[in-house]
């Protein structure tokens, strides 16, 4: 029964985009068999790979005395040792691969010499300081020189890249021996000859420039890049012109240009992939698959529907760690493969590697294959250690951590690129050159970090997974997880960027304490000792305790010893104690996760349970769950967890899947995907509800491939999914945007015959209106009707939002009515949102009057409501209003809330009220309400209107010691009110503690700065501001280049202002009228009337019309020149061009005619100007008596 489900499920999918690039032909029939799902819950990797879906090529062999006759005109023969490939055309010999001999070898290599390799690849090594081989390449040489296709597997840094690269180039190209080079040069030149595949650029360029290395300058053009990032047409025009034996690229590009036609790889002899496991993911699997396909390989070989006869290809695999995907990929793409490892060289079909069980999380068996591999991937030089540390003082910890080691060349890894500039930012706020490097990085850019990352220029790089494979950094000497990678493997990666080549190397892991018994699980897995460190006036402190603990923790064999030496180090001697710990552990397990911190917390943990305190942690785990687990804390749940998982007999799934539904809704999605995968390890089986729980928490974190993933999962345990596993799916392709999809599944859902419930729908219904799709929206709501659904609040609720976002209020509103003339229940949410769309309106009657009709329906208004009404009323200036209302909301004893509070102070200080808004900032203190970043803002920009600028620094203090972050805005203020009391040395200091806190400053704030250095005189000073903005990659805004032009301007610096301006325009920025105002008024200052004039006059060639402003600028500079015909000639323009002169304008020309005596114009304009309704200033009427 549960085949011909999967099956049925397979079948009805078969054409949904999330599956669609899956071999569906053979997926509904041979499911079981040949397709598997999987998803590593807390990996990023994808969760499909070419192995696990067998997609690779399994090529159809035959013996030497067997012919096969193929249809067409292609005609096979195996004869002894030869194949003949007879076509129409030309005829080929390929010569067949011998049986894999391992034959016993002199793996340590004393030197090259000894591994057979020509004379001229010889001196190429020797002119490159290679002298002695590695165990790596002592293995690997002969064996490829033989013929063999080979897996090589070594530690990261062993030279594995020189491994596979000696024996190409001693089969081709200009290095190799004499026989070998001349034999087929002249028909083969044309064809590519080795095709090496790397995951990464970096990787991919710096296989090239080894390459390049052994060529020498004069043989470089026969190696082609064809990495992703580069000019495409370039690429293609090199293989064209060059016509290279050796290329190396990533799998997209290559599969790109291979589309094109412009790649031809049919006659290749080496295919080589490098990190082959990295290749082997999800991301490349249709690029590797046609890789495969096409290197090596002649079209038109085999007869339709079976697979043509392999061709000369030689297939090499590279990785740090074989875990079973290449075992199986390297069986499917290869004939009779050997693993080649240091000192060892193992035909392939001996290595003992089962199937892993298809499962959410890495079985046991298959766990312990992948740590084998990860162990030998090691450097053998390395040191692990692991710190404790706050999530918001990591990097200071880091910083500490660089210090303390003395390290120069130090890579920082975590997990999300998000976070990589702000780790650069405190990093550089505190002195320490870093950069950062990703995958979002262009070409250019991530060449540029690198290089100055290996020369020296940047100590710390800071990176993502990206780096983590093939980046080669032989003098880093220092790795730091700042983020705990997602399993052993991960770390094995990062951590062999150091140590490589036999250098010594440290790793340094950060995490959070309630993430230590991650990194004891890693430590175990690894079978390496990761010592507990700390920091300690600038040295690496590695305690006696924590050394006797990690010793204990090794060796002991039972929890009496653990206690016994816990007893000697805090020298305990109360018996009775030590006994109710022991019984507690063992009951319960409520201290179990308190042997993967350190003693402090143990022994911490133990006095809380001696004392008898009535605290949660001393109740047993099911008095826990019967309690319920609201707003649960990541640190209880680990905890709870762990209780339950040392408890004895082991707690049933459904008692797990009320903690995972717990911590589940509070947010937590990525806690309680670790929690599951913990729970998987411990041998507990997931049921349908855990899966479907772990479908809801990858939907919440956008991770819907993973989510499809462990659809098969349930598929493959015999479950058939549910209306909520449907429900779940749907709402997380509607948060996606993916909508068509949704409406799609749910058509898959009523053909399995499924019922949709209220709730899925209500789901899809949002995701049409998230797309702004209301029309089809209430559509669905009438099927709904139609069949008889009843919608409720929840399902209307979306459309009324969407219809209020959008402007439409009126309209949201008479769906009201028509929700009330169904007789529907409603709460106060559907009214809440009609209110806010009424005061977003600024129809705060309307919003009013239904506040008032909600209330005599006898529907309670809510928190939501108040709020939202007082909001409204105080953002037009009612604020009296609003506080009868919140005098209404205290009566009615429903608590404020912080928005309450800071709509109500934010009105106030804009009103200038600032002693009301502290009134109500003291009320929120006392109804126990904490203030936010807003509610602190408002008050500390009250402050700072009025001049108090101490106050506003000490509401900021304040604010700190609430344990309340500033912000960029928080700053900004504070750095405004110093600049306009002209207090700008105090506000640049300011901005050195924002930077110290790790506050990343805006553009606002260092216009802010500029402004303020400039107009008190200090250029220099608002220069160096601006150097740092720009170095900090702060873009500066049009507004930016205007202070600073502004202030060179007025200090008497004009030519450095027509410099930069000149700048701006190649950059071709978008020049307003404002900036060459500024520029002109500064000619104008300087005495450049000639220069004033011909760049007004220039304006509407650079695409710019001039302002009344700017006219303004002009008349004024020429009257004070004395140039009055000019003067009124650029009047006559002003109003020509529809400018209205004002009365600065007419002032202005006035005193200036006066002053030349001429009296008759003086007097015209006066009465222009009295007939515009202008009158002259006081400066006017003086110049005129006198």
């Amino acid at each position: 029964m549960a085949a011909s489900v999967s099956s049925r499920f397979l079948v009805l999918l078969k054409e949904f985009s999330s599956f669609r690039k899956i071999s569906w032909p053979s997926a509904a029939t041979t499911y079981h068999r040949q397709s598997r799902f999987l998803c590593h819950a807390a990996k990023e990797d994808g969760p499909l790979t070419l192995a696990s879906l067998e997609l690779g090529n399994k090529p159809r062999r035959s013996g030497k005395s067997k012919a096969i006759k193929l249809e067409g005109s292609f005609v096979t023969e195996m004869g002894e040792g030869k194949v003949r490939a007879a076509t129409n055309y030309k005829t080929k010999l390929v010569k067949e691969k011998k049986p894999a001999e391992i034959v016993s070898h002199l793996f340590s290599a004393k030197s090259f010499e000894e591994l057979g390799l020509p004379d001229s690849l010889l001196d190429s090594l020797e002119r490159e300081g290679f002298n002695v081989p590695t165990d790596v390449q002592s293995a690997a040489v002969p064996a490829i020189i033989k013929g063999h296709d080979a897996v090589i597997q070594s530690y990261t840094g062993s030279g594995k890249t020189l491994a596979y690269l000696l024996p190409i180039l001693s089969e081709i190209g200009p290095l190799a021996g004499k026989s070998k080079s001349s034999n087929g040069e002249s028909d083969k030149r044309a064809e590519i000859q080795a095709m090496i595949v790397a995951p990464s650029r970096e990787l991919g360029m710096q296989i090239v420039r080894e390459v390049e290395k052994l060529l020498g300058p004069n043989h470089r053009r026969m190696v082609q890049q064809l990495v992703g990032g580069a000019n495409r047409m370039r690429q293609e025009e090199a293989l064209k012109k060059n016509k290279p034996a050796i290329v190396v690229g990533t799998p997209g590009r290559i599969a790109e240009i291979s589309k094109g036609g412009k790649l031809h790889t049919h006659g290749c002899r080496f295919l080589v992939l490098d990190e082959v496991d990295e290749l082997l993911s999800f991301n490349f699997r249709e690029d590797i698959h046609r890789i495969i396909e096409h290197v090596g390989r002649r079209s038109g070989a085999g007869p339709k529907g079976e697979a043509d006869e392999r061709a000369n290809r030689q297939t090499i695999l590279v990785s740090a760690t074989v875990p079973f995907s290449v075992i199986r990929a390297a069986k499917s793409w290869s004939y009779e493969p050997v693993l080649v490892q240091a000192n060892k060289v193992t035909p392939l079909d001996t290595v003992q590697a089962s199937a892993p069980a298809i499962s959410l999380t890495p079985t046991t068996s298959e766990a312990n294959v992948q740590i084998q591999t990860t162990i030998q991937s090691l450097p053998p030089a390395l040191k692990h250690y692991y710190c404790i540390s706050k999530h918001q003082h990591k990097v200071d910890a880091l910083r500490r951590c660089v210090h303390a080691l003395e390290a120069q060349s130090v890579i920082a890894f975590m997990n999300h690129s998000k976070q990589l500039k702000d780790v650069v930012y405190k990093l550089e706020a505190r002195g320490m050159s870093s950069a950062e490097l990703h995958g979002d990085l262009g070409k250019l850019g991530r060449s540029t970090v690198l290089k100055k990352f290996k020369n020296g220029e940047v100590r710390v790089l800071v990176t993502n997974e990206l780096s983590a494979r093939g980046l080669d950094v032989a003098e880093c000497d220092l790795v730091v997880n700042l983020e705990l990678p997602t399993d052993a493997v991960h770390y094995a990666h990062r951590a062999g960027r150091t140590g490589r080549l036999g250098r010594k190397g440290t790793v340094v892991t950060v995490c959070e304490e309630s993430q230590v018994f991650i990194v004891k699980k890693m430590e175990k897995q690894l079978g390496l000792p990761f010592l507990y460190c700390e920091f300690v006036d600038g040295e690496l402190v590695v305690t006696d305790e924590d050394k006797a603990i990690i010793k204990s923790s090794c060796s002991c064999h039972g929890l009496s010893h653990t206690v016994t030496q816990l007893e000697m180090m805090r020298r305990w001697r109360n018996a009775k104690a030590l006994k109710f710990v022991q019984h507690r552990f063992l009951e319960t397990g409520t201290l179990g996760s308190t042997l993967f911190y350190s003693p402090y917390v143990f022994l911490s943990c133990c006095e809380r349970a001696f004392s008898g305190l009535s605290s949660d942690s001393n109740l047993s785990y099911k008095d826990r769950l019967r309690s319920g687990l609201v707003d649960i804390k990541a640190d209880d749940a680990v905890e709870l967890f762990q209780s339950m998982i040392w408890s004895r007999p082991v707690p049933t799934v459904i008692e797990f899947n009320r903690l995972f539904s717990g911590v589940a809704k509070t947010k937590q999605y990525d806690l309680v995907l670790g929690l599951c995968k913990q729970m998987e390890l411990q041998g507990v089986a997931c049921g349908l509800y855990t899966l479907n729980i772990i479908i809801n928490c990858l939907c919440r974190r956008r991770k819907l491939g993973f989510a499809f993933s462990v659809v098969g999962k349930i598929l493959k345990l015999g479950f058939e999914p549910s209306v909520i596993t449907f429900s779940t799916l749907i709402n997380g392709l509607c948060l996606e945007g993916r909508v068509a999809e949704a409406v799609e599944l749910v058509d898959r859902m009523v053909e399995m015959e499924l019922s949709p419930n209220l709730i899925t729908l209500s789901t899809l219904i949002n995701g049409l209106c998230l797309k702004g799709k209301v029309s089809e929206a209430m559509d669905l709501i009438d099927r709904m009707v139609e069949n008889d659904y009843q919608p409720n609040e929840v399902t209307y609720g979306p459309v009324l939002h969407r219809m209020c976002k959008s402007g439409k209020t009126s309209m949201a509103l008479g769906l009201l009515r028509e929700m009330e003339g169904r007789k529907m229940k409603l709460g106060a949410t559907s009214y809440n949102i009609i209110i806010d769309g009424f005061c977003k309106d600024g129809n705060n009657d309307d919003a009013l009057n239904l506040f008032i009709e909600m209330e005599t329906k006898g529907i309670k208004a809510d928190v939501i409501s108040y709020t939202t009404l007082i909001g409204g009323l105080c953002s037009v200036g009612r604020w009296n209003d609003g506080a009868r209302l919140f005098s209404d909301m205290i009566t009615r004893q429903i608590t404020p809330n912080v928005v309450t509070f800071s709509a109500l102070i934010d009105v106030f200080v804009k009103e200038g009220k600032l002693a009301e808004a502290k009134e109500y900032f003291n009320e929120m203190i006392t109804n126990g309400v904490a203030p936010n970043t807003i509610t602190y803002n408002s008050l500390i920009d009250g402050f700072c209107k009025e001049n108090r600028i101490d106050e506003a620094n000490q509401m900021l203090e304040l604010m700190v010691s609430n344990g309340c972050d500033p912000n960029t805005v928080t700053f900004s203020i504070l750095i405004n009110g110093y600049c306009k009391a002209k207090r700008v040395d105090d506000g640049f200091e300011i901005f050195r503690k924002m930077s110290a806190r790790g506050v990343v400053a805006d553009t606002v704030t260092y216009n802010t700065l500029v402004q303020g250095f400039c107009q008190s005189g200090k250029l220099n000073a608002a220069k160096q501001i601006f150097q740092e903005m720009v170095s900090r990659r702060v873009p500066p805004s049009i507004v930016t280049f205007g202070v600073l032009l502004d202030g060179l301007c007025d200090n008497g610096e004009l030519e450095l202002a027509i410099e930069i301006l000149g700048k701006m325009e190649e950059s071709k920025m978008d020049l307003g009228i404002c900036i060459f105002s500024i520029i002109i008024h500064g000619m104008f200052n300087a005495s450049q009337v000639d220069d004033a004039l011909d760049l007004f006059y220039s304006l509407p060639l650079r695409g710019v019309k001039p302002d009344a402003k700017a006219y303004n600028i002009m008349i004024s500079g020429l009257c004070r020149k004395g140039l009055m015909s000019e003067a009124d000639t650029l009047l006559r323009e002003m109003k020509e061009e529809g400018y209205a002169p004002d009365s600065r304008t007419y002032n202005t020309l006035i005193r200036a005619h006066l002053r030349g005596s001429d009296v008759v114009t003086s007097a015209k304009l006066i009465e222009e100007m009295k007939s515009c309704g202008f009158c002259a200033d006081a400066f006017t009427i003086k110049d005129g008596y006198g």
